[in-house]
């Protein structure tokens, strides 16, 4: 599998964070990517293309997040889901992961903390060198900035 091949799928309510994160995986080589505002569009979405990783944020207006993680590892076992939160509780961190989230990310994050997240997400799901290439090859920095939870 090409590493322009994987999937993506952003399920946000937030139009501008689903762009911003969209247009920096883009511009890191990350492969498709689709967008959801509502979990109804993110089940759909899911069940259509079977992404290879789900970046869901878990406060969202039509339903609760941990509902629609639940829901996806259901319809998609094998898809890894990265959990975006403006909830830094320890509660919220350890019942994502306990649903099923390869990691959390805490709301503000750096951006080279979400692409590092994504990369190992991927990287353990599909085990490619040529992402791994790709990716350092298009990412001029790492950075240590942020917080990545849940690893």
């Amino acid at each position: 599998m090409d590493p322009l091949s994987t999937k993506i799928l952003i399920v946000d309510d937030s139009a501008f964070m689903r762009r911003v994160v969209s247009l920096i995986l883009k511009k890191r080589g990350f492969g498709e990517i689709f967008e959801a505002e509502s979990a109804l569009e993110a089940f759909r979405l899911c069940t259509q293309y079977r992404p290879d990783l789900i970046i869901l944020d878990l406060i969202m207006p039509d339903v609760d997040g941990f509902y629609v993680l639940k829901e996806i590892k259901k319809i998609a076992p094998a898809t890894k889901i990265l959990v975006l939160t403006a909830d830094g509780q320890e509660w919220t961190i350890r019942m994502a992961r306990e649903s099923g989230a390869c990691a959390c990310l805490i709301k503000p994050f750096d951006l080279d903390v979400l692409c590092d997240a994504v990369f190992e997400a991927l990287n353990e799901k599909i085990g490619l060198q040529k992402l791994y290439d790709n990716y350092c090859k298009l990412t001029s920095s790492r950075t240590n900035g942020g917080v990545l939870l849940g690893k």
